[in-house]
């Protein structure tokens, strides 16, 4: 006599549960899909960065390139070698000075970075003063660096206006007015 769940009808229906039981078994006991999600990620980019030159005769090459991707463009990510080799993230102040300084040690100006887009936000100050001291020392002699910022038409708070006001005030005593602004709008601004 066997037992109703292995009846035919039923028998779909445990198997479905089993499968579904092993995948959130999978999903949150272990990296496993974590680890595919971000291999399939790399290899999306570099199939969208993918190259196809084709030899003509010998000294003449032709090659396609995506137009969408600038090769002047260069994104360094913080992604998980990063963080394996310089600890957890936020990294001190003094981390992100010694990228810009790496960058503003090539001597060669026409193989240096135009322009150095941190996309970090520096909101509040730094645990030990030397590190801000030493981020705005490497920002300053670099030349070249910009530094992401959030401009919206809200007024803030009370007590975060005065702050907001006073950190404008004193970019612009230091680097003057900003005199040219640009507003871009993503698909998803209102």
């Amino acid at each position: 006599m066997r037992h109703r769940i292995l009846e035919t009808r039923n028998f779909g229906l445990v198997i479905g549960a089993i499968v579904v039981g092993v995948f959130l078994a999978l999903t949150y006991l272990t990296p496993i899909f974590d680890n595919i999600e971000l291999k399939l990620l790399n290899v999306h980019f570099r199939l969208k960065d993918r190259n196809r030159q084709v030899a003509l005769q010998e000294g003449a090459i032709y090659e396609e390139r995506n137009i969408g991707i600038s090769p002047d463009i260069v994104i360094l990510g913080i992604d998980t070698n990063s963080l394996n080799q310089f600890g957890r993230w936020p990294w001190p102040r003094w981390r992100h000075a010694d990228l810009v300084n790496s960058l503003a040690r090539i001597t060669e100006q026409d193989t240096r970075e135009r322009a150095l887009f941190l996309d970090t936000f520096f909101i509040e100050p730094a645990t030990d003063a030397y590190s801000d001291a030493v981020l705005v020392d490497a920002i300053a002699n670099n030349g070249r660096v910009l530094l992401e910022t959030v401009l919206t038409s809200e007024i803030p708070p009370g007590a975060a206006a005065d702050e907001y006001f006073r950190r404008h005030e004193i970019m612009f005593e230091n680097r003057g007015r900003l005199t040219d602004i640009h507003l871009l709008r993503t698909p998803n601004s209102d």
